[in-house]
């Protein structure tokens, strides 16, 4: 989206107390303005399609929903909307189940009000938002199962290994198309066969294949490899 509009935002969560500091936080910053609050999924969805946010903040650990069933009807309601999952422990287990719902990114909700209003802003921006330390534990679990081939690459084409290691650096399918003058669609295709190649199931995945293999994109052209976060 654009950086200079006012990123729209739905907040989702069944407790009063923290609805009210959350939306105090955000709305206290430059850029973000919270259009409604939902403290139940049915609000939620009608709110969504009322509202239309670009993005919606949905509490993992809510009691009176269920969080994984909320953001997939919320996905499913605009798709073209941002979810970010606020978990109180954020773990390898809580990234599946938010991501295979549709969420893009997951705050653990300990985290500084500077970290999550940087992870909104790179939500909106079109990157996968996820905690570095369950990034380090999904890299450290698909290395202790995955055993390493001779062959880097496992069979991927030139431009399906330019496309890796830019996934390296967590960015967007847009972004990876102005990088190699490609369409969208081309970078997702891509995308899908790369996953399918290396028998992976995310981009997360895909990130830590890079940096074991030395696919990254430091290693191809000199930018830095990085992960979710910047």
């Amino acid at each position: 989206m654009n950086e200079q509009q006012d990123i729209r935002l739905l907040l989702v969560d069944d407790a009063e107390l923290f609805r009210t500091g959350l939306r105090g936080i955000l709305e206290s910053e430059s850029g973000l303005t919270v259009v409604d609050v939902a403290e139940t999924d049915q609000s939620a969805v009608a709110l969504c399609r009322e509202t239309l946010p670009d993005a919606a903040i949905v509490a993992w650990d809510a009691r009176s929903f269920c969080a994984r069933d909320t953001v997939a009807r919320l996905q499913y309601a605009r798709p073209q909307m941002r979810v970010l999952v606020l978990a109180a422990f954020a773990d390898e287990s809580v990234l599946r189940a938010a991501f295979t719902s549709g969420a893009s990114g997951l705050t653990a909700k300990s985290a500084t009000r500077e970290q999550l209003v940087a992870d909104l802003r790179r939500l909106c921006s079109g990157r996968l938002v996820i905690p570095e330390a369950v990034l380090r534990a999904v890299m450290a679990d698909y290395l202790a199962r995955k055993p390493m081939r001779r062959d880097r690459g496992e069979g991927l084409t030139a431009r399906e290994q330019e496309v890796l290691r830019h996934l390296s650096t967590g960015a967007s399918n847009r972004e990876i198309s102005a990088a190699l003058c490609i369409s969208p669609n081309t970078v997702q295709n891509h995308v899908v066969n790369i996953l399918r190649k290396l028998g992976l199931e995310n981009r997360a995945q895909a990130t830590a294949y890079a940096v074991r293999r030395s696919l990254t994109a430091s290693a191809g052209n000199g930018e830095r490899a990085g992960a979710a976060r910047e």
